[in-house]
């Protein structure tokens, strides 16, 4: 039994099991990653073709941050598919789409490393991922890209996250949910605020993007197919383009 001091919003958590790390700080395990939600809110692949393009991209400074990596896989699909994986091909595809149209592109990982390096603290690695973000004044908006995953493989869906005080974040997530559902086809579970160290933290509007489940045969089937995650990188890009034509 796990107790909680505050209730907990539905759909605010998710549940998977994780690999022993490398290092050996912690075993094989399961992990609840849960979300402070306000109950009362509204709540490596291969290389695309020729991307798309978004000229009013053009000069914008864009942060991307593939979910996990390094010693920490994230959640695990049913056929083996890892949550690191997905999220750094999807994010690649997202990079190559906005840089195509002008935008500069910081990723906080480009490859299969933890941000903040080796045994760190899971807060010591979500700050490194923040100050990615930070250390440059001029960054616009930062877009985190995870894998959902719950116990139940029914489960399924496309879901994004904003911090409740940021009414930018707001229009960012809204934006790139609406254009995800939209070009994709999955199920929405809407845009919602929560409390992601990532999204309250980023002194930029920001975003956390939960693609698809991985624990949902079908959608784990999509999330390590090249071409969904081009066309789902896709959806991304036109959601921030359709967030800058707001401003």
């Amino acid at each position: 039994m796990v107790s909680l001091n505050k209730p907990v919003a539905d759909q605010a958590y998710k549940i998977y099991f994780a690999e022993p790390e490398r290092h050996g700080k912690k075993p094989y395990r399961m992990v609840i990653e849960i979300a402070e939600n306000k109950l009362d809110s509204e709540y490596e692949a291969e290389k695309p073709k020729t991307p798309d393009s978004f000229e009013n991209l053009s000069g914008h400074r864009i942060v991307l941050d593939p979910g996990h990596g390094g010693s920490d896989s994230g959640a695990r699909g049913h056929n083996g598919l890892m949550e690191k994986t997905a999220t750094l091909a999807i994010s690649k595809n997202v990079a190559d789409i906005l840089r195509s149209s002008g935008a500069i592109v910081t990723m906080t990982r480009d490859s299969d490393v933890d941000v903040y390096g080796p045994m760190a603290s899971d807060h010591d690695e979500l700050q490194a991922r923040v100050d990615v973000g930070n250390a440059s004044a001029g960054n616009e908006i930062f877009v985190s890209i995870h894998c959902d995953a719950f116990t139940s493989p029914s489960a399924h869906g496309t879901s994004t996250f904003y911090y409740q005080s940021s009414y930018r974040g707001k229009l960012l997530a809204e934006a790139i949910h609406q254009a995800i559902v939209e070009e994709t086809g999955l199920a929405s579970r809407g845009a919602k605020t929560a409390r992601f160290y990532v999204i309250k933290n980023s002194a930029m509007p920001a975003t956390l993007i939960e693609t698809a489940f991985i624990s949902n045969y079908q959608e784990e089937a999509l999330l390590g197919d090249p071409d969904f995650q081009y066309k789902i990188a896709v959806a991304i890009c036109r959601g921030i383009s359709r967030y800058f034509n707001m401003r």
